[in-house]
């Protein structure tokens, strides 16, 4: 938005036509990274002069945007983690935690009825599986998480492009990059 500002106090400052084409050219790069298209007077003044609410507002729903994606990253991070989790922890016995629960629930059994050693095992293999799949479930409601945010960047990518296209202003044209191959 400084950025903007900037450009639009420049823009106002020029006083000729030859000096406004001038500088249309020498900002192009400054035009690419807004992401809008300059490449005329008239543009220009649509951008800088009519239509600087519309820039802001596309400006703030692409920082929303990329806020969102931000976010969705974090949370597609957290569902990879937990789902190598849980790999990692089946692939293993069960943990110090999983043996506790098991002994735990057997201390309160009488001294006749103690438990034998399979029992113990059962319930601390069945301590283990139920911490595996709450990992999964966590992994699952992460990438969920993400999904909702990646939506919801895309819904602010396109509000700022209805709000661009609504004053007539074009995205930077992206220029073609492919190259053939010689013999």
């Amino acid at each position: 938005r400084v950025e903007l500002q900037k450009l639009r106090k420049e823009w106002e400052s020029l006083k000729t036509a030859a000096k406004k084409n001038q500088w249309i050219k020498d900002n192009e790069n400054e035009f690419n990274k807004l992401n809008i298209s300059v490449t005329n007077i008239n543009d220009a003044d649509n951008v800088f002069i009519d239509n600087t609410a519309a820039v802001i507002e596309a400006l703030k729903q692409r920082a929303k945007a990329a806020a969102a994606q931000e976010l969705a990253a974090k949370k597609y991070e957290e569902a990879l983690i937990k789902r190598n989790e849980a790999e990692t922890e089946s692939q293993k016995g069960p943990n110090w935690w999983d043996n506790m629960v098991a002994a735990t629930s057997q201390a309160g059994q009488s001294s006749a009825g103690i438990r034998p050693q399979a029992e113990f095992t059962d319930i601390a293999e069945a301590n283990k599986v139920s911490r595996i799949e709450a990992l999964k479930a966590e992994a699952v409601a992460a990438e969920e998480a993400g999904d909702a945010y990646f939506k919801l960047a895309d819904g602010y990518e396109k509000a700022a492009k209805a709000a661009l296209d609504a004053a007539g202003i074009d995205t930077a044209h992206k220029k073609d990059r492919t190259r053939t191959r010689g013999p």
